[in-house]
C-alpha cells in the first residue's frame, strides 16, 4: 500500500507543468481544412450539391474529436481544378490547416451526381488519399458523401498514428 500512496503523493505534488505533461491532451491538434467545394466543369446545377457536400465534410471533421477544423481559408485553395494540389497545400499552411480536403462535384451525362475527394497534406502538397462517391439523387448523394468522408477521415487519422 505504501509504493501506491508514494506514487499518488509524488503525482498530486508534481509541479503543475509536469501533471499536465502527463496528462493526455483533451484538444484536438490536427487542423483540417475544407475550402467550398467546386462544380466541374463549371456545371451551375452541381454548384448546390457542391456546398451540400462540403458542409457535410465540415460537419464529419468538427464531430471528430482528434481534428480541429480550420474555417480560415485562401479562395485560390478552393479550386483544385485551377490551381495545382501544391498552392492550395501552401494556402492551407498559411492558415494553420495541417490537411485540406478538396472536392469537385459533376453531373455525369447519365444522370444523378458524383463527388471525387482528396485529402492534401499541406507539408508536401501531395494527395495522400483520394475517395469518390456516386448517387443517382439528392438524397442518396448525401448518404454517399457522408461515407466517403468518414473513409477519407479514417485514412487520415491513420496516417497521423504512424510514426
Amino acid at each position: 500500500m505504501r509504493p501506491l500512496a508514494l506514487l499518488l503523493g509524488c503525482t498530486l505534488l508534481a509541479p503543475p507543468a509536469a501533471r499536465a505533461q502527463q496528462r493526455p491532451s483533451s484538444s484536438p491538434t490536427v487542423g483540417v481544412a475544407v475550402p467550398p467545394f467546386v462544380a466541374v466543369p463549371n456545371d451551375t446545377s452541381a454548384l448546390p450539391a457542391a456546398a451540400t457536400a462540403a458542409a457535410i465534410l465540415r460537419g464529419l471533421v468538427r464531430a471528430d474529436s482528434t481534428l480541429r477544423l480550420v474555417t480560415r481559408y485562401d479562395s485560390a485553395a478552393a479550386n483544385p481544378q485551377l490551381d495545382s494540389a501544391r498552392h492550395a497545400a501552401r494556402s492551407g499552411r498559411l492558415v494553420g490547416a495541417r490537411y485540406l480536403i478538396l472536392g469537385a462535384v459533376a453531373r455525369p451525362a447519365g444522370g444523378g451526381y458524383r463527388l471525387d475527394l482528396r485529402l492534401v497534406f499541406t507539408e508536401t502538397g501531395d494527395s495522400v488519399a483520394r475517395d469518390s462517391a456516386k448517387a443517382p439523387d439528392p438524397r442518396a448523394f448525401q448518404g454517399a458523401v457522408a461515407d466517403a468522408g468518414r473513409a477519407l477521415l479514417r485514412n487520415l487519422r491513420q496516417r497521423e498514428r504512424r510514426p
